[in-house]
């Protein structure tokens, strides 16, 4: 039976293209967005509190249309080993089991992914994808990156039901480029972790990208980027450093997003990134009888969210949250649409063998004259389970799905919610 449910939470139309924000600059003074020779991660201000979390069955305001990527690299690994030891019985299965997801969109609140199968774009069997951005909310455009610095520009756009597909109608992946970003002399060409894509303070498009660390300090890169390509403009690179936060063991950024604002006259610009501790590669063990609350799995996984501030050249830094049980590899910015500013945070996880969450956390702005947090009581983080009401509707198994990069919905969005992509098969 086939029954019809609307959508709980309304799809949110996409930002609108914005002019850049003009930032007072005088002579060859840094900008907020101007990386060149800078150091992120330095600084640190304050370090902020563990927060537990729970993991429900539905999140409110989680946003619908939400785009991601998965990383398959070590899923591959391991499929080929069950394979292997099963002597491919699992094949005649379930076709679908032999093809790891790489691109979905979130279609409930519970964070159901539709996973994309459908378009010419390489993006659809790219290997090892680490992120993803938003270039164009109104064409529907987004590039996402491999560890090699591949870089996949592709459109997606929800084709209306037709005789075949009469109910839900698909999701399209149109290719547009493909290109390569570049690592710093004497580094590894797949140790990109992170990539985020925004206007300067002139109003040129850059990518910013950064290694993956884990043994001090690790490089960061940023260039004007020509969607046309895929590529961007080796001639106007300004290199930087990011150190660790928290641990010179820790990966120094798994995701990074980019921010601006304006208050009083003076622009901010604040680099959100997420940075880990995976336990695995030391040789811990994670518990699978368990899921990332249990306290054997918060020994092996450990992740931070910060903020580094940009202020004329010289960043400061601040630990918004820690957590025990989860790697943090994807982030999100959910920006107040009246004050401007970053309310927050979308949190996508890779929890290997696991599988990924969702969740969302609260960011507060300000303290009382105490240094007291006086909205600490909301900063609680929520997930829901991404990997687990991923699987049957995309008859694959939980562990396929690890969430490496996320990005807004654009303009597909609203088609495909409305045509019944919340949808429930009783």
């Amino acid at each position: 039976v086939h029954t019809s449910a609307p959508a709980q939470h309304p799809w949110t139309a996409p930002p609108q293209p914005r002019q850049p924000a003009t930032m007072g600059t005088c002579c060859s003074i840094s900008t907020g967005t101007n990386t060149k020779n800078t150091v992120m991660g330095a600084n640190l201000v304050e370090k902020g509190p563990l927060r537990n979390f729970e993991i429900v069955d539905s999140l409110a305001g989680l946003p619908i249309g939400t785009v991601c990527v998965f990383d398959n690299g070590s899923k591959k690994s391991r499929l080929v080993e069950e394979w292997s030891r099963e002597n491919f019985a699992r094949l005649g299965k379930n076709i679908t089991e032999t093809i790891l997801p790489r691109l979905g969109v979130v279609i409930d609140d519970k964070g159901t992914c539709r996973v994309v199968k459908s378009g010419d774009s390489a993006v659809l069997q790219a290997g090892d994808l680490e992120c993803i951005s938003i270039v164009d909310p109104m064409d529907n455009t987004y590039v996402a990156t491999s560890s090699d610095g591949t870089t996949y520009v592709f459109r997606l756009t929800f084709k209306q039901p037709g005789c075949c597909d009469w109910q839900w109608g698909y999701l399209y992946a149109d290719h547009v480029a493909r290109g390569k970003l570049f690592t710093p002399p004497g580094t590894k060409d797949n140790e990109i972790e992170a990539t985020a894509v925004f206007r300067d303070a002139k109003g040129v498009l850059q990518m910013f990208w950064a290694g993956r660390g884990g043994e001090g300090d690790s490089w960061t890169l940023q260039a004007p980027f020509d969607v046309s390509t895929g590529n961007c403009d080796i001639s106007k690179v300004q290199s930087g450093k990011m150190k660790p936060v928290m641990s010179p063991k820790w990966r120094n950024c798994t995701a990074i997003q980019v921010h601006q604002f304006k208050e009083g006259g003076i622009t901010t610009t604040e680099f959100y990134f997420a940075t880990v501790y995976d336990g695995t590669e030391d040789g811990m063990e994670l518990y699978l009888k368990g899921d990332q609350t249990f306290p054997e799995n918060k020994k092996v996984f450990k992740s931070a969210l910060c903020k580094s501030v940009n202020n004329m050249g010289v960043f400061t830094t601040e630990v918004i949250a820690q957590y025990e049980g989860i790697l943090v590899e994807a982030i999100m910015l959910m920006v107040n649409p009246i004050s401007g500013k970053v309310d927050k945070v979308l949190l996508g996880t890779d929890d290997e063998a696991l599988g990924s969450l969702m969740g969302i956390q609260p960011v507060r702005d300000t303290k009382d004259s105490a240094g007291v947090d006086p909205y600490d009581a909301t900063l609680k983080p929520t997930f829901v389970n991404l990997a687990w009401n991923s699987q049957n509707h995309n008859l694959m198994p939980a562990w396929y799905f690890g969430t490496s990069g996320i990005a807004p919905a654009a303009n597909f969005a609203a088609g495909f919610i409305t045509a019944g992509a919340t949808t429930e098969r009783v």
